[in-house]
């Protein structure tokens, strides 16, 4: 009795350390997580012909550039960047090649709600400062080269004009400037994917609308004994669609995949994902014919999608208690972006790092479910959004309070 109670002690003295030096390294791997969540262009050139492409519907625009004029068709347009020309236009675009520019943008404020595209180069420690001032702006970051010693590009479009379809030729553009070969594969369609569900009809019907998309045909919902009559009219509605197992007890997202007849009826390789997860517009088309070859590559039973915290100014001010500290969403996720242990052909960075039930495929020859997390991620393309650290208003506000108040498996609310 003594011994298991000094056992106890240590583990929990164990664990405030680990949380003590996790917690004081926080903000060190938000450079990386804002970096590596970007697809990755083949060459500054590719990155340059997406410009090209995206400068199109802006021909009545005021085009600006800070330094040398850019060699492009119809380059000669532009004209020196200044902050009064800028502040007096109405629309305007900035190409900025010239290294230390990027505090003069961010100082541009309020004018850069003006900005409809901007190219420019930034170091990485210039990055999360760079990115945070322009998305509050209401430009999203698209695109980037790989870069070097003298930093890399990116390129930003307003986010509005990506929803109302002034680019609506954009995700073949980024497709094409990662990677020109990418097609569907037949072994997409044949790999089962299973989806955890409890009281979630919402994201349910948007992750097996995902799941079609891009191919799937075996598409299971895994009922942890909903109670919602929602919840239950959703899956009489998606019976005859997709296989639905009604589970007799909430057994959660991890242990209801052991549920009688589900584990050992799956093939080598399957995936797993919670419904409220968003994929990447960029996603290659056979990406998990590519997450299957990782798995054989890095000889890991499970390679799952890095999670976006690059827009962590957006997210719901949620706190999680773990390893006796307090954590905001984003610290606690920017750990998972430390270890970067390789890429993939296409210059998506692999992270070594956890994987709870967002989006995995798995090799049941090398996964062990007494270490259920244990495997990669992948970063880049393959970078995914969860839906609940934003206020998601696409959810009825009846079926967010119903899963916050009767869920037991999840530290993020709805």
């Amino acid at each position: 009795m003594i011994s298991e109670k000094y056992v106890h002690r240590a583990r929990m003295v164990h664990w405030w350390i680990k949380g003590t030096i996790e917690h004081a390294r926080k903000g060190c791997h938000l450079s990386k997580a804002y970096m590596h969540s970007l697809p990755v262009a083949q060459s500054e050139n590719a990155l340059i012909d997406v410009v090209s492409s995206a400068l199109g519907p802006f021909s009545q625009t005021d085009w600006f550039v800070c330094g040398k004029k850019p060699g492009i068709s119809r380059g000669e347009f532009f004209k020196d960047a200044h902050p009064h020309p800028i502040a007096r236009s109405q629309t305007f675009v900035l190409w900025s090649d010239t290294r230390g520019n990027a505090e003069w943008i961010r100082k541009l404020g309020a004018s850069l709600s003006k900005c409809a595209l901007l190219y420019m180069q930034v170091y990485e420690k210039e990055v999360v400062d760079l990115v945070d001032a322009v998305l509050s702006h209401g430009l999203e970051p698209v695109l980037r080269d790989e870069g070097g010693k003298a930093g890399f590009h990116i390129l930003f479009l307003r986010k509005r004009d990506i929803e109302n379809g002034t680019f609506d030729q954009l995700p073949v553009w980024v497709r094409s400037a990662v990677d020109c070969r990418s097609s569907m594969n037949s072994k997409q369609a044949a790999i089962p994917a299973l989806i955890p569900c409890f009281n979630n009809q919402t994201y349910c019907r948007s992750m097996i609308s995902q799941l079609r998309n891009h191919g799937f045909a075996d598409i299971t919902l895994l009922d942890n004994a909903s109670t919602s009559p929602e919840m239950h009219s959703f899956l009489d509605e998606v019976s005859g669609q997709v296989t639905v197992r009604r589970l007799e007890e909430n057994l959660g997202p991890k242990k209801c995949l052991f549920a009688p007849g589900v584990y050992e009826n799956l093939p080598r390789y399957f995936c797993v994902t919670d419904p409220d997860i968003v994929f990447n517009p960029y996603l290659p088309s056979n990406f998990v014919h590519q997450m299957i070859d990782l798995t054989k590559r890095y000889r890991v039973g499970k390679v799952g999608f890095a999670l976006d915290i690059s827009h962590r100014q957006f997210f719901r001010e949620i706190t999680v208690k773990l390893l006796y500290r307090d954590w905001s969403t984003a610290e606690w996720e920017e750990r998972f972006w430390s270890r970067s242990i390789g890429q993939t052909k296409t210059r998506d960075r692999i992270f070594d790092a956890p994987v709870d039930t967002t989006f995995a495929v798995y090799d049941k020859e090398k996964w062990s479910q007494d270490n259920f997390t244990a495997g990669l991620r992948v970063s880049g393309r393959y970078t995914a959004t969860h839906a609940p650290w934003y206020d998601d208003q696409s959810v009825p506000s009846s079926e967010r309070e119903r899963y916050s108040r009767e869920s037991t498996a999840s530290f993020y609310r709805m």
